[in-house]
């Protein structure tokens, strides 16, 4: 399981990337970014600019070496210490910490999802209409390239679920055709 949680936050959209980390080093740190930059961001897509609250593991010299490499700008004048001087990025961790709580609460789910419900968090922040720099919309809309995200797939963190037991896996006629469990998150692919 997680220990961490790393957010990356794109200013002008609001849009966020969220990884869990095993532990608060440069190499999960370079990883997540790696896999921001290879996965997560639409093509052709830089970053310009790189804050940081000053943590060791986002200082490290091969994150810098990626960054440079890729062209980006690092500004790190932020003291430690002192999240008020970078109040976005913290308002943002904030906010998704509290859903998660929020929908532990609800839930009634055991502590240890809470992995699982700060990604359902960021899921549902995407979809939130925010002030952007180009106007009131989500941040889905808002990257290069984006569309409005579908509403759709939504449902209550931590709900009743039924998932469809295979043919194969059934004995009889009058067996359960479903399993039970609870809804704990949704698939990256679901726009």
């Amino acid at each position: 399981g997680w220990k961490y949680i790393l957010i990356f936050l794109d200013e002008a959209t609001k849009m966020t990337w969220t990884y869990g980390l095993k532990e608060r080093s440069a190499d999960a740190v370079l990883e997540s970014l790696k896999d921001m930059y290879d996965n997560e961001l639409p093509a052709g897509a830089v970053i310009e600019n790189f804050h940081s609250d000053g943590g060791k593991e986002l200082l490290s010299e091969r994150v810098r070496l990626f960054m440079k490499m890729k062209g980006t700008r690092l500004f790190t004048n932020t003291p430690t210490d002192t999240p008020e001087l970078n109040s976005l990025s913290e308002r943002k961790f904030r906010t998704m910490g509290e859903m998660a709580l929020a929908m532990l609460s609800r839930s009634g789910l055991p502590s240890v999802w809470w992995g699982k419900a700060y990604m359902a968090a960021q899921y549902i922040t995407r979809r939130m209409p925010t002030r952007t720099a180009q106007g009131f919309m989500t941040p889905l809309e808002a990257i290069p390239g984006g569309s409005a995200p579908s509403w759709e797939w939504l449902r209550v963190w931590g709900c009743k679920a039924y998932v469809l037991k295979p043919k194969a896996d059934r004995r009889k006629d009058w067996d359960d055709k479903a399993q039970v469990g609870y809804f704990v998150g949704y698939s990256q692919d679901t726009v």
